[in-house]
Formats: C-alpha cells, sequence, structure tokens
C-alpha cells in the first residue's frame, strides 16, 4: 500500500499488475480501511487466475460437442451524462434515478459553489457513503462570496464496484451560507455485448478459425489449470486472439491433441458462429465470462496518449481528463485560461486549433453586440456533445456562435445569435452544444442596437459609492453613421448587473467629436476595474439625461 498527499490531504493507494499493466486502486483516506480494501483486493484477484483458460475450455469443448449456446457477453463501459440543475442553500437528499440499470463503475459531477463555507457531496448506496465532491479538496482564493467552477470531479467515485440500483441518494451538505449548484452527473455503466458464435454440426475433417472481438488479453499468467479432456482427432483449431499474447501456459492437456493450436496475432473479426444443443458447461463458468471479459480501452490522464499531450504543448491545454472509448472516439475534458471544455464523442486526431480569444464586440447585420465572455474557439470539429464553461466579464442573455472563424487572420467572418439553453452563476456561463467551431456570450437588447463597454481604472485605493464618472464620447462620429440619434436622446448607461444608472449630458455637447456625458456608478472597488455598459441606436427612445439623479446621493455628504 502507497500514501499520497495532495493539497495537504493524505490518500492510499495499491498497484497491481492486470492484464499486463499496472493499475492504480485508489483505497480513501483512512488507513485501517485501506487496510482492509487491499486485503480484499488481493483475495479476489486469486480467484480469477485461470480466466483464460475457461474461455478456452469453452471453445475447444463447443467445437467438440458441436453444441449450441448463446449469450457470450463482452462487457465494455459507457458513459452517460444526467443533467440534474438544482441548487442547494442548505442540506439537501437528492434522489437521483439513472438512466440505465446496468452496473455504475464511476460517477463524477458537474457544477458550481458560491461562498467561503465548505460543500460535500456523497454518493449514498445500500447505506454506504462514498464521497463524490469536497471544497477542501479544490483551490480556492478566499475572496468574499468566491465562486468555484467544477468540472467531472469524483473522490471516491472515481473507482466503483458492483453498484447496480434503481435509485440513489446524493447527499449534499453546506455551512455557513454556501450555496452548491450540482448541473449534471457523469457516469459510466458496464455494458453488455453479445457475441455469437457459429459453426457447422459436422467439425470432423474440418479447419474452424475462431476469432474474438475486442477482447483484451494482456500477458495473462495461466497456472495449474485442470486438463481438458476429449478427442479432437481429425480436425484442426485455429484459436486466434486479436493483438494479444498468452505467457506462461501450463498443464494444459488434450487426449489425442488437435492438429494446431495456434495463438496468431490478427485484425480479422468473426462474428455469427453458433453451436447446436446447449452447453451444460455455459452455466458453470457464467461468472468468470461476465467478470474477466472487460475491456481495457479506457485510460486516463495518468496513461495520456502522445496525441493528447501534442495538444497539451501546441495550446497551452490543462487536460482534467482522457478517455479512449470501445468505439475508438474520445472523451476529453481540458481547461485554456479561464474557459473549461468536455468534448464528448470526439476524435482528438480531428482537432487542429484550440484558442482562447478577448473579442469585445460582435457585428450582426448592421448590429454590434457587446461580448461578455472569452470566444472558444475550435476548428470546425463533430462532437456528440461539448460542455462549455466561460467566465463572464459583465451580464449575459444570448449565447453566440462564428459559423467562420478565420484562422489565418485570427478574427471571425459571420456571427449569429443562437438559441442555446444556458446557466448563469453570476461568474460563469454554462451550455452544451453538439458542433464546433467558437461561441461566446453578450449582452442583446433588439431595442438598442449598439453597446459598447466602458472600462473604469481604480487608482485611488478607496472603494468609491455613487461616483461622477467623465465619459466622452465621439458622437458626431456615431451620427453621421447612423449608429445614433441625432440629438443623443437613445444614449442609455448600465452596470454590471444590467441595471440602468444615471447620467447627464451637458447642453450642447451632442455632435461632438468630445462630447462630454457624466455617469453616477453606484460602487467602484478599490485598485480594481469596474465596467459599465453605454447603449445607443434606437430611434424611438427619448433622453433619460438627469441632471439631479446624476448629482445627487442617498446620503448626506
Amino acid at each position: 500500500m502507497h500514501k499520497k498527499t495532495i493539497h495537504g490531504t493524505v490518500y492510499y493507494y495499491t498497484s497491481v499488475r492486470e492484464n499486463g499493466k499496472v493499475k492504480t486502486i485508489y483505497l480513501g483516506r483512512d488507513e485501517k480501511e485501506a487496510l482492509k480494501k487491499e486485503k480484499k483486493i488481493r483475495r479476489s484477484r486469486k480467484k480469477y487466475k485461470n480466466k483464460l483458460f475457461t474461455i478456452i475450455v469453452l471453445i475447444l469443448l463447443a467445437t467438440i460437442v458441436g453444441s449450441r449456446f448463446t449469450g457470450f457477453f463482452l462487457l465494455d463501459e459507457e458513459t452517460y451524462v444526467f443533467s440534474v440543475n438544482i441548487t442547494a442553500e442548505n442540506d439537501v437528499n437528492y434522489t437521483w434515478t439513472p438512466e440505465t440499470n446496468a452496473t455504475i463503475t464511476s460517477v463524477m459531477i458537474s457544477g458550481f459553489v458560491k461562498g467561503n463555507g465548505s460543500a460535500k457531496v456523497f454518493l449514498i448506496s445500500d447505506d454506504k457513503y462514498f464521497l463524490i465532491f469536497d471544497t477542501s479538496n479544490i483551490p480556492r482564493e478566499n475572496k468574499t462570496n468566491e465562486t468555484v467552477v467544477f468540472l467531472n470531479v469524483c473522490n471516491e467515485t472515481c473507482r466503483l464496484d458492483n453498484l447496480n440500483e434503481s435509485n440513489y441518494t446524493l447527499a449534499i451538505y453546506t455551512d455557513n451560507g454556501t450555496i452548491l449548484h450540482l448541473e449534471n452527473i457523469t457516469y459510466t455503466v458496464k455494458r453488455q455485448e453479445s457475441l455469437n458464435l457459429t459453426a457447422p454440426e459436422n467439425v470432423s475433417n474440418q479447419t474452424q478459425n475462431l476469432t474474438l472481438e475486442n477482447v483484451t488479453f494482456e500477458n495473462i499468467t495461466i497456472n495449474e489449470t485442470d486438463s481438458i479432456q476429449g478427442n479432437l482427432s481429425n480436425q484442426t483449431l485455429n484459436i486466434s486472439i486479436i493483438n494479444k499474447t498468452i505467457n506462461e501456459t501450463q498443464n494444459l492437456t488434450v487426449f489425442e491433441k488437435p492438429a494446431n493450436i495456434s495463438q496468431n496475432l490478427t485484425q480479422n473479426i468473426t462474428t455469427n458462429v453458433t453451436f447446436n444443443e446447449s452447453l451444460p458447461i455455459i452455466q458453470n463458468i457464467t461468472e468468470n465470462l461476465t467478470t474477466n471479459l472487460t475491456s481495457l480501452r479506457n485510460i486516463t490522464v495518468e496513461n495520456i496518449s502522445s496525441t493528447v499531450e501534442n495538444l497539451k504543448r501546441r495550446f497551452g491545454l490543462r487536460v482534467i481528463k482522457f478517455i479512449e472509448r470501445v468505439d475508438k472516439k474520445h472523451e476529453l475534458t481540458f481547461s485554456i485560461g479561464n474557459a473549461s471544455i468536455a468534448l464528448y464523442g470526439v476524435n482528438i486526431s480531428e482537432i487542429k486549433d484550440v484558442r482562447l480569444r478577448k473579442i469585445k464586440r460582435a457585428r450582426i447585420g448592421n448590429e454590434e453586440i457587446s461580448l461578455r465572455t472569452d470566444t472558444i474557439i475550435l476548428n470546425n470539429l463533430s462532437v456528440e456533445r461539448a460542455t462549455i464553461i466561460l467566465k463572464k466579464y459583465g451580464p449575459v442573455n444570448v449565447i453566440l456562435k462564428c459559423d467562420d472563424f478565420d484562422f489565418e487572420n485570427d478574427l471571425c467572418k459571420s456571427w449569429k445569435i443562437t438559441d442555446i439553453p444556458f446557466t448563469d452563476n453570476g461568474t460563469h456561463v454554462i451550455f452544451t452544444i453538439t458542433g464546433f467551431s467558437g461561441y461566446s456570450a453578450g449582452w442583446w437588447n433588439e431595442t438598442w442596437n449598439y453597446s459598447r463597454e466602458i472600462i473604469i481604472e481604480e487608482e485611488s485605493g478607496t472603494d468609491l459609492y455613487e461616483y461622477q464618472v467623465r465619459v466622452v464620447l465621439n458622437t458626431q462620429q456615431l451620427i453621421l453613421e447612423g449608429k445614433m440619434r441625432s440629438d443623443c436622446g437613445d444614449i442609455r448607461f448600465v452596470n454590471e448587473s444590467n441595471d440602468e444608472i444615471p447620467y447627464y449630458l451637458e447642453e450642447g455637447e451632442c455632435n461632438k467629436t468630445d462630447t462630454t456625458i457624466w455617469v453616477k456608478v453606484p460602487y467602484i472597488q478599490s485598485g480594481m476595474n469596474t465596467s459599465i455598459y453605454v447603449y445607443y441606436g434606437n430611434e424611438y427612445a427619448t433622453s433619460h439625461s438627469n441632471l439631479t439623479q446624476t448629482f445627487s446621493y442617498t446620503q448626506p455628504r
């Protein structure tokens, strides 16, 4: 058993050699419990010492007796995403009913936590508690009402054994006013695929080639096996095991041995081979088959592929999770800058470019829309779905898509407004898409055609309340371009919460290259940048310029 410390927390794990690979198994944080789990793992591994031998017995006996069997299963894993979208301000028990009744092998969650207290999420199964999420395991900056986004996290649920219930409980615990929003649950299950083997009734004087598809046998040791008895004269049996080798086979006895038992490395795939009449042995070895015929294609970031390493180097990605699925497609979760992306059902070899850009405005026809997040850009990419998390720099009410990003000149040629639903947690927007180019979030107001962001830099070192800021605009140019009314009556200012704030346009200042406008900003934090937004381009609006509201205060000064 080994010990590792991550972010000040001690974890115990053990390593076992399985199918030729070293596999790390997480044992928890309690040393006594970890020792018990390790002993249990060592005992259980002895049971399956002869697992490949059982499969060979099945194939040989089926060939001998010419019997019929069905229900030969290959177990693999499938990943599902279950949308939850609940917010817990106190302790909450959430009943989760998975979409499939198969055995669950891992559970991860995504969402965000807001506040400076602690939050934990447990999976409860058969009165056992498995920790999924704990704020003590994530980095935090200890800011007031800090919001931390988490994507596909797990703790004691990264690998689960034999959970097969129709309903589970997620127990959410929070304290000190902390809010936890649970966006979705990502879980993997064992998948059963039937492999029907078919052969003629009479196999005498014939050559049978049996090939197992998608079964992984790596450096398996078969020791102390029982003998196989049967008459295989006048037959040739070729057992082909795809891309793998059987090592150290002992005590395998065949009376009147066949002409050839080979372990050919082959890419041939044979399905549909059936034997007549049931085979009694099938009942005795079902447990071994369903336990041991498991694909080992899934890999994690500890065993990451060179392709992913190349993506990390080229684009500065921080890879959170990488899985190669049995269908040879991939699941990749990464972050870049302040954005996080989870791709499902993607071929990572098709990822040619990944960028995160700060684009201020998107032009759609004659309109300019203020973009309030970074823009995440990938080359035109086919995915089953992708979940995107973008940090906000102002209020948003729409997701925008760039259909034709010019990678050579680093600009978007064509923006369009979408109806993609999204979650706004106050600091980030979270949404899911089914195809890629570029995406951002912004504020779109059908009444006002144009908007601009104005950044105020506070340098005095003092928090400022109800502070008058002088804004200078070239209203003459905007009027000439047909973007603003000739009397400047369509000007509006809003703060970062999209609340309208007072302003005063001095008399005679409209239609000048340096028009002065005084804006009362509710709050400017010391030493920080504060954004406000100016809107214009509404021919039906009336002026909201107001001297009294702009230069008055809620508290006497």
